[in-house]
């Protein structure tokens, strides 16, 4: 922690020049190093895996093809065994039948048997023989019927579980199905050449290194490609190796497939045959990152010269303006940083000095500001006086409806001016609309009713002053004194939810346009708009609380959402 403090410390001690040199150099060396090591692992193993998928596709159309391969040899076996002809010919006993059995069975070889085999053989060319060894040593024909005695019975015990066996002969794969006729049985046998096998596959697949192991891991048939060939390659260990195999110090991807009769079939590819292109990243990275340093060095000096000339005249100028000389023009052509700091601090300067030869107006201006708002305070009392006046003549003159608007006007402003304050009670903001609603009633009489639903936990919450009077006479002049209907309503609510404050106002009157739906809330008006307390109320308590209008018609509904905090009267 010590010796990066120091080496910061000492690296902030630098001069200009140098920094940008050794700033230089280190972005250069690290990502491009960073870039090019990345680069050839990355490349290195998109290469494997492409080989990697190479083979599996390969290996997927190999293992079917071989697949069927095994299961058309067990089915040739079941139908040899099942064919009544198949069967008279293989239950032939010469010392037991007579002269014209002995012509039928023989007759059976010819016109039968032989041309069944015959064909199987040529519809599968991987078929070396099909041979029956009988227990008979006596029974024999040609390479199809052959004694039991010259049938290996070592390499059939070792896989001798299931009814059909297979094993590799030291040449040929064999596929053996025990045969039983009431006393008499044998081994039905099929030699298969590897080769052959594998030719069946395609033909792609022997642009691989590919080796068939039997069950046991004995090396049944390879196929090396000539760039591996001379190598000391231990065969065996492929078969149960995993994706990447080291083999006489090579790197070998395998991949091997158990077939169906428990054959394993691999394939192994020389990593350097298709990575020996990949190293050419480095040595470009490497020339690159050398090509990058030269012209790092030229740029440095080239342009350390030209900052630090700039910011040493730069520096010079707030000198200047520390020492309270504040006449300084100073201007720069140049768009980068230093070029806007330079021409910010001419402007920081010169509104300084703006600032400096307003401050003697300001102290005027204020002076008239305090006069004024002292004849303001005179001027509320002045109205009230007055209509104080106006309410006694009318009561003299008998005038109770001019009386009733006086009062409740006074009453009014009295309220909205709320003694300076800029909060105020939910309870004192329906007082406020009450006193309008009183002189509206006044003036238009039973063309409405008012229904208030009033949570009395909403009573003492606060609120900002006149925020439902505008909407009620919103729902007066723009509602309800346009309808044709007579006695509409309007319904105020106060309601808590989820620790909001929620107010509503609804009338039935005739309703908004829907074409004003949404330009209703940002419409600039001449008198106090719905716009106003939106932005008020927002400005106050941010962007998700404020006003909304949530119906158009039947009823026209706005709703006012504000947070449900108590109101706590400061001049009490």
């Amino acid at each position: 922690m010590k010796f990066s403090k120091k080496l910061i410390k000492r690296f902030n001690n630098l001069p200009y020049q140098r920094k940008l040199f050794l700033s230089h150099l280190t972005v250069l060396i690290i990502p491009i190093t960073i870039l090019g090591i990345f680069s050839f692992f990355q490349s290195r193993e998109l290469l494997i895996k492409s080989k990697l998928t190479d083979i599996e596709y390969y290996f997927s159309k190999a293992s079917i093809t071989l697949n069927d391969a095994v299961s058309t040899c067990e089915s040739i076996l079941d139908e040899i065994y099942i064919d009544p002809k198949m069967s008279q010919v293989l239950n032939y006993s010469p010392d037991k039948n007579s002269d014209s059995e002995e012509n039928l069975y023989f007759s059976n070889l010819e016109t039968v048997f032989s041309p069944y085999i015959y064909n199987i053989k040529s519809n599968n060319e991987f078929i070396r023989e099909i041979t029956f060894y009988s227990y008979r040593d006596n029974l024999s024909y040609r390479s199809i019927i052959r004694p039991y005695s010259e049938f290996k019975a070592d390499n059939l015990s070792k896989n001798s579980t299931g009814r059909f066996k297979w094993f590799y002969n030291g040449k040929m794969i064999v596929l053996s199905r025990s045969i039983v006729y009431s006393e008499y049985k044998g081994e039905l046998v099929i030699m298969i050449n590897p080769l052959k096998l594998l030719n069946t596959t395609s033909s792609q697949f022997f642009n691989y290194n590919i080796a068939m192991f039997s069950a046991d891991g004995e090396c049944i048939y390879s196929h090396i490609l000539p760039e591996d060939k001379g190598k000391d390659l231990l065969l065996e260990t492929i078969s149960s190796s995993e994706q990447r195999a080291t083999i006489s110090g090579n790197h070998y991807i395998v991949k091997n497939v158990v077939l169906n009769n428990g054959i394993i079939l691999s394939a192994f590819i020389n990593e350097h045959t298709f990575l020996n292109g990949i190293e050419n990243i480095l040595i470009t990275t490497i020339i690159i990152l050398l090509v990058c340093l030269f012209f790092s060095v030229l740029l440095t000096i080239a342009f350390s010269g030209t900052l630090t000339k700039r910011i040493t005249l730069l520096n010079k100028e707030i000198n200047k303006a520390k020492s309270g000389n504040l006449d300084i023009k100073i201007h720069s052509v140049c768009t980068d940083e230093i070029g806007v700091l330079t021409n910010n601090f001419s402007d920081m300067i010169s509104h300084i000095n703006d600032l400096i030869n307003n401050i003697y107006e300001s102290k005027k201006i204020q002076q008239k500001a305090e006069l004024k708002a002292l004849q303001s305070q005179i001027k509320p009392h002045f109205l009230y006086n007055i209509l104080q006046a106006v309410n006694w003549n009318a009561i003299n003159r008998g005038d109770d409806d001019t009386s009733k608007i006086v009062v409740n006007l006074s009453n009014f402003y009295r309220s909205i001016l709320n003694k300076g304050d800029d909060d105020i009670s939910v309870e004192d903001e329906l007082k406020i609309v009450e006193y309008y609603l009183n002189i509206e009633k006044v003036i238009y009489i039973d063309l409405f009713s008012v229904e208030f639903n009033i949570d009395p936990r909403s009573l003492h919450c606060l609120a900002i002053p006149l925020v439902l009077q505008p909407l009620v006479e919103n729902a007066v002049e723009h509602g309800i004194r346009k309808s044709e209907k007579s006695n509409c309503k309007i319904t105020i609510t106060a309601d808590i939810v989820d620790d909001k404050l929620l107010f509503t106002v609804s009338d039935d009157g005739i309703g908004i346009d829907p074409k004003l739906k949404d330009i209703i809330l940002t419409k600039n008006t001449t008198g106090y708009g719905l716009k106003n307390i939106n932005e008020r109320i927002q400005l106050r308590f941010g962007d998700e609380y404020g006003l909304k209008l949530t119906s158009l018609q039947n009823p026209t509904t706005f709703t006012i959402t504000m947070p449900a905090k108590p109101f706590v009267n400061q001049k009490s």
